[in-house]
């Protein structure tokens, strides 16, 4: 459903991601076609096409995909969690319907793949990067005669307080780092057109996918930008709630794929050894420049990493 309108397009995408948050906000629900039809005022004959033209995937698949994802998220950090707690807290009916979905979906049982997947098991004692001693600690022990280190990551854990924000959405091969900093750009505009910036307005990027695994065609990253209780939200973007809760913070100042490579350090060397597993609400990427201006093309961000207690 393709046109030159550029209203038009505009009003197609916003239908869109009212439908994508309707079904993320209740992923663990078993909800139909009507359903999300009804909950952005539109026929479900209409938003069927529109789905798949917009996100490139049908609505039944990506609302399978999602509670998937949601799946492998606690098959890797929730350590304690049995097979049928995680199919039932992920919506599935049943630990055999769980099963056949997740066969279907990654091409392994559940546990094999988690037996794939090892990489938060062991943490590192060695630098990988002499540049990235700042983003660590360093302790000193003894093992034998011999004097050892080991490093432990600088993350800070932090309470957000739930808030909104307007996003610019970007999926599949749309999501590329020019476009993310295009919208960013957009965004910085309107607040600063618009008089919304406020001594806590944000930029942030939201990946709405397992960024830890292999980037899926069909995932997709929202550029954000937070809004304070009181102004209306412009007419023309997409709003979402931001949930809040706590967070394991850290400043991360390389180039992007040096930041990739330390957010996945995050997971492997502080996550093991703290009191805190990797919850399932929104990784926030805070962003503080461009990169595509910096001269060092590097990315200044503070990397969030939604946690919550091992004894919860």
């Amino acid at each position: 459903m393709r046109t030159k309108n550029p209203g038009l397009a505009e009003e197609h995408a916003a239908i869109v991601n009212r439908a994508i948050d309707y079904i993320d906000e209740n992923a663990t629900r078993d909800i139909a076609l009507h359903d999300i039809a009804a909950a952005v005022a539109v026929s479900p004959f209409y938003l069927h096409r529109l789905f798949k033209a917009v996100v490139q995937e049908n609505i039944h698949a990506y609302c399978v995909r999602r509670k998937l994802e949601r799946a492998v998220h606690m098959l890797l950090f929730r350590k304690s969690a049995t097979l049928t707690t995680i199919a039932l807290e992920c919506g599935f009916s049943s630990l055999a319907v769980f099963s056949r979905s997740f066969k279907a979906g990654y091409g392994v049982s559940p546990t094999d793949y988690a037996g794939q997947h090892t990489f938060i098991k062991s943490k590192i004692c060695k630098m990988e990067n002499q540049l990235w001693k700042s983003y660590f600690y360093r302790r000193e022990y003894n093992e034998g005669n011999t004097v050892a280190c080991e490093y432990t990551m600088r993350m800070a854990i932090r309470h957000l307080p739930p808030g909104r924000a307007v996003y610019i959405r970007h999926f599949g091969d749309r999501r590329t780092d020019r476009q993310i900093a295009d919208s960013f750009a957009r965004l910085n505009a309107l607040a600063s057109g618009r008089g919304l910036w406020r001594s806590d307005t944000v930029l942030l990027g939201i990946p709405r996918f397992p960024w830890y695994l292999r980037q899926p065609d069909n995932g997709h990253f929202d550029a954000c930008l937070t809004l304070r209780p009181d102004p209306a939200p412009p007419a023309d973007l997409s709003m979402c709630r931001l949930p809040g809760g706590t967070y394991a913070v850290i400043r991360l100042a390389e180039e992007e794929h040096v930041n990739r490579r330390l957010m996945m350090t995050c997971l492997s060397n502080w996550l093991p050894g703290s009191d805190y597993e990797f919850d399932w609400r929104p990784t926030l990427l805070i962003s503080y420049n461009n990169p595509l201006t910096d001269p060092d093309r590097k990315a200044f961000i503070d990397f969030c990493l939604p946690v919550r207690s091992k004894s919860q």
